[in-house]
């Protein structure tokens, strides 16, 4: 009875060892416990006289079965494959977080890096992946079944986090899944750092781009009349050179009106250079209302203004000036409380009519001017004879 109660204590020992132990090494356990009770279980047979082999020991047999059961755990489930030193002296310092699953996809090890990146501080070995980083379900669910993988992901917490994920899957020799390799590697630094150049890069972008208006707008102040906005002197004999030799290759007129204020001299004394300001500003207004599109218009000096008209004829440039004339004439110009009614006088030149080059035109221009001033003012004035 006491051989009996002995074996039994042994048996609920060995049971109750096997079921404490959790996790994918519990039929390891068992195998092995298994095996070492064998010999005792064969002793106690033989003590207590009811062996049916009466006085042969089974004891030596018995340690054979356990041998051969022990070597049966060795080999199926690999408890000779000891952990390298490597392990202890290289993983468990790596910086990287490495996670290492079996073909279930329980947790094998993980090393401290990998730890303290998820926050998992109890037991793992024999946990799931799920259980692991069950705080970031999108990564789970995009890499669940993946057994190769490399991606860059941000970890949500109270602190978002950038890792570089590699998944690698580990095979036997003939070739059988074994489990897979995750290694996760912090790169948030290098993320914020790329964020922070990203951001930098824009900031130059738009100040680029402000410097680019910048430098527009002073192009635009380099050859506008800062009185009326109409093109300057400057600007309108740059153009008109390149006006003038497309129409020469395209054969094509182009007619210049230059047109002069009459007697604005007398309105600067009279009422002020306030007030032949307004008169100025109101007929650079006109001639932007009134002329065509890709008519060009400048305030050329003073009190004149240029209107280059291209594809127009000397014929059609005298209706459109004589119409800018009488409108002018009938436009009143405010000043405070005054009303002032202004004139101007022009000469009128075609090319090739009157001259092939920019200084040509200009010069008999200006002799037309000065004729319509000599005839009284408020008048068109052409050439009377064309230049040989």
């Amino acid at each position: 009875r006491a051989l009996f109660m002995l074996l039994l204590i042994a048996f609920i020992l060995l049971m109750r060892t096997f079921y404490q132990s959790r996790g994918p090494y519990r039929w390891q356990t068992g195998i092995v416990l298994l095996g070492s009770s064998i010999p005792w279980v064969a002793n106690i047979y033989t003590e207590s006289g009811l062996s049916a082999f009466g006085d042969l020991d089974l004891t030596p047999v018995a340690f054979s079965l356990m041998g051969l059961v022990i070597a049966y755990a060795l080999l199926r489930y690999r408890l000779l494959d000891l952990v390298p030193i490597a392990r202890s002296l290289i993983i468990e310092k790596m910086s990287d977080s490495v996670v290492v699953l079996d073909a279930q996809n329980r947790v094998v090890d993980m090393n401290p890096a990998a730890r303290e990146l998820t926050g998992f501080t109890d037991s793992f070995v024999g946990k799931y992946g799920r259980d692991i980083f069950a705080p970031w379900p999108e990564l789970i669910a995009s890499y669940r079944d993946a057994n190769t993988a490399h991606a860059e992901c941000r970890m949500d917490g109270h602190a978002p986090r950038y890792v570089d994920l590699q998944i690698d899957s580990i095979h036997d020799r003939r070739n059988r899944l074994l489990g897979r390799v995750i290694i996760l590697r912090d790169i948030t630094i290098r993320k914020q750092a790329e964020q922070e150049l990203r951001r930098a890069h824009q900031d130059l972008q738009k100040q680029y781009a402000e410097i680019q208006q910048l430098e527009e707008k002073l192009r635009e102040q380099a050859i506008r009349d800062s009185l009326t906005g109409l093109y300057n002197r400057r600007y309108v004999e740059d153009t008109l050179e390149r006006e003038l030799a497309k129409a020469a290759r395209e054969n094509y007129s182009v007619s210049l009106l230059l047109l002069d204020l009459d007697h604005f001299k007398l309105i600067n004394d009279t009422y002020g250079h306030e007030a032949g300001d307004v008169v100025l500003k109101t007929l650079a207004l006109l001639l932007q209302a009134e002329t065509r599109k890709n008519d060009i218009i400048c305030r050329y000096g003073g009190e004149e203004f240029l209107v280059i008209m291209s594809r127009a004829s000397l014929e059609k440039a005298r209706e459109r000036a004589e119409g800018l004339r009488l409108l002018f004439r009938e436009t009143s110009t405010q000043y405070e409380q005054l009303t002032l009614n202004c004139t101007f006088s022009a000469g009128l030149v075609s090319f090739p009519d009157f001259g092939t080059t920019v200084k040509g035109l200009f010069v008999v221009a200006d002799q037309a001017l000065y004729a319509a001033k000599a005839a009284g003012r408020n008048r068109i004035a052409i050439p009377d004879s064309r230049p040989d």
